[in-house]
């Protein structure tokens, strides 16, 4: 699943899975993983060997925060 579209639609469908555990990939791995952490889910990261992908926006851990809400 990929966060680039937004920040709702993956946080809903993590829901609607009923998923106990999510792993992220790339994008705002730490915030996402203790937003996820928060909220009691089973949450952690997997470095995988795709490239390529930058943050063009503002990647402060402030933005990021604010992009979860």
């Amino acid at each position: 699943m990929s966060d680039h579209a937004d920040w709702p639609g993956p946080l809903h469908a993590v829901d609607a899975t009923g998923a106990e555990r999510v792993i992220v990939t790339h994008g705002y791995i730490e915030p996402m993983v203790r937003w996820l952490s928060q909220r009691g889910f089973d949450a952690g990261t997997f470095t995988t060997e795709y490239g390529g992908d930058t943050i063009e926006t503002d990647s402060s851990p402030a933005a990021a925060e604010n992009a979860l809400r």
